[in-house]
């Protein structure tokens, strides 16, 4: 017998052997070597479909892991994709700081009030650090705190926003905006911080006002000199 029938007898023994101890093997395996044959070739769509409807907790972990390596990922796919594996993310500190880390990264300042506004505290936390670190305007900035603040009527939080609103430097019409929130009553400490802020302002712009008018007149009479 030549060397090549050998060869090919062998390799036809060796596919009969390999293809008796597969259909041997258990489902799950059979299922592991079929995802990690096709994983790749799902659209994302699939892969939400997975995660959604296959009751089978293994899967539908590798699908969300295999769904935070895709390119093009917008928001809808992960709000979505959030609402359908929150249970997954629970059970698993690590994946859920990879989810958010890909999320955040896509996400804009009225993606993240959306996410804040359902409860999403890391959203929050991503949202004041881009307003502390300035990747925000002023203006955005203060638009975003002043509606957490009407919003959350939690002393302390709004205590907190006031602050951070505070430190942007709203204008009168902001900080009257807050006062006239229905409510307010309720929160004296906050309403005498806001008060005292607007005198504070008023007061610097008389003193502006009347350092531009001193200047004015300084200047007429250095001119009359010099006729």
């Amino acid at each position: 017998m030549s060397m090549k029938r050998i060869k090919r007898f062998t390799d036809s023994e060796t596919r009969k052997r390999l293809k008796r101890y597969r259909e041997q093997e258990s489902p799950k395996i059979k299922l592991q070597r079929l995802w990690n044959r096709n994983k790749k070739s799902f659209s994302t769509k699939s892969l939400l479909y997975i995660v959604q409807n296959i009751e089978y907790n293994i899967l539908r972990r590798d699908a969300l892991m295999e769904f935070l390596t895709r390119d093009n990922l917008n928001f809808d796919n992960f709000y979505r994709m959030l609402n359908t594996a929150k249970d997954i993310l629970e059970k698993d500190p690590s994946l859920r700081t990879q989810f958010w880390k890909e999320c955040f990264s896509i996400c804009n300042e009225h993606n993240l009030i959306e996410l804040g506004e359902m409860g999403e505290s890391g959203a929050i936390k991503e949202l004041f650090r881009r307003i502390e670190t300035g990747s925000i305007s002023n203006r955005k900035a203060l638009q975003v705190l002043i509606r957490f603040f009407q919003k959350n009527t939690d002393t302390k939080v709004r205590m907190e926003l006031w602050k951070k609103i505070e430190k942007l430097g709203p204008n009168e019409e902001d900080s009257k905006y807050l006062l006239d929130l229905p409510g307010m009553y309720a929160f004296p400490e906050i309403t005498s911080k806001i008060q005292k802020f607007i005198r504070k302002q008023n007061k610097n712009k008389k003193e502006k006002t009347k350092t531009l008018k001193a200047i004015e007149n300084f200047v007429e009479e250095i001119k009359k000199g010099q006729e």
